[in-house]
């Protein structure tokens, strides 16, 4: 083991998100609080967006620091703070105390919990005057993870109500909540999939349909079957070509989108983009499949009425 860092933290709720339609009653949030040196660490000139986080002002007038505003506290509880804002928390043992917002920081990750209020860790005695530690989060910071230290982190803390988890159970963690997204995402592209192999098809049959006079004209002055067979291969592959090109433009740029909100939310970490190429090759093998079973049938049903039968079919 390298080294440790602790981390102090208090849970509170806060009436004025309770509040607004849509959101939990009494949500508990998590306020860290961080020491004079730890502030001035974590939060140098870069990681402070707007405000300040200088501690002794912070302490002084009442501030609290808000991470991140417009990202997951946005989205997820419908809210935003900005600076000169107020920010009122409810303490489970009665107490309550009304801070200013002086900074927008950045969210700089010490657990696998979210945390959106910071404040000087002093602030949490105020708040909690009968716990005597605020501890809430230790980091054991290793070069490598191993069974072995996390057998000797297991035995070394008796507490059942103690959670312990390494990088390992974090990562898995996090690829088991990633399956289950993906496995709705996948559901939903199954669905729009399907969708559009059935409407290009409908397109396809309803075209045949309107146009049999047309192909009708075309075979009584010397157009063979094959010469049909091709042309209405051309006008499928024509259709197949404008659904492959509307994909993977609108359908890029728009994946492009969703991954550069959900990073800016920050639920599922970092996330990079990767063409699902695939997935592509699947689709335009489906397409292709509905363009070469469409020209078969075509070819045949046309096949089955006489040229004055065709011809008189618009009649």
């Amino acid at each position: 083991m390298d080294y440790v860092t602790a981390y102090s933290m208090a849970c509170v709720e806060i009436p004025a998100i309770s509040e607004i339609p849509g959101n939990r009653e009494h949500e508990p949030f998590i306020v860290r609080g961080i020491d004079r040196e730890d502030m001035a660490k974590m939060y140098a000139d870069g990681a402070v967006l707007e405000g300040t986080a200088d501690y002794r002002q912070l302490v002084e007038q009442c501030g609290i620091l808000v991470c991140p505003s417009g990202g997951a506290l946005k989205e997820i509880y419908r809210t935003d703070y900005q600076l000169g804002d107020t920010v009122t928390v409810s303490c489970y043992n009665g107490q309550g105390k009304t801070y200013t917002v002086m900074g927008i920081v950045e969210n700089v990750p010490i657990c696998n919990t979210a945390h959106f209020f910071i404040l000087p860790e002093e602030e949490l005695s105020v708040l909690y005057p009968e716990i005597p530690d605020f501890t809430g989060c230790v980091n054991l910071h290793t070069e490598q993870d191993s069974e072995q230290l996390r057998r000797a982190v297991f035995g070394a803390v008796p507490d059942e109500r103690v959670g312990i988890s390494s990088l390992y159970d974090l990562t898995a963690e996090l690829q088991t909540g990633m399956r289950g997204e993906l496995t709705r995402l996948y559901s939903i592209l199954v669905f729009i999939f399907v969708f559009a192999l059935i409407n290009l098809a409908n397109t396809l049959i309803t075209n045949l349909l309107t146009r049999r006079q047309e192909f009708g004209v075309f075979q009584s002055v010397g157009m063979s079957g094959r010469q049909l067979s091709r042309m209405l291969s051309f006008e499928c592959l024509y259709y197949v070509g404008i659904t492959l090109l509307v994909t993977l433009t609108l359908g890029t740029v728009c994946s492009l989108v969703v991954c550069r909100v959900f990073d800016q939310i920050g639920l599922f970490g970092k996330l990079t983009y990767h063409f699902p190429v695939f997935q592509v090759l699947l689709f335009a093998a489906a397409l292709l499949l509905v363009q070469a079973v469409f020209s078969v049938c075509a070819v045949r049903y046309t096949g089955r009425l006489s040229l004055v039968e065709r011809i008189r079919a618009a009649d």
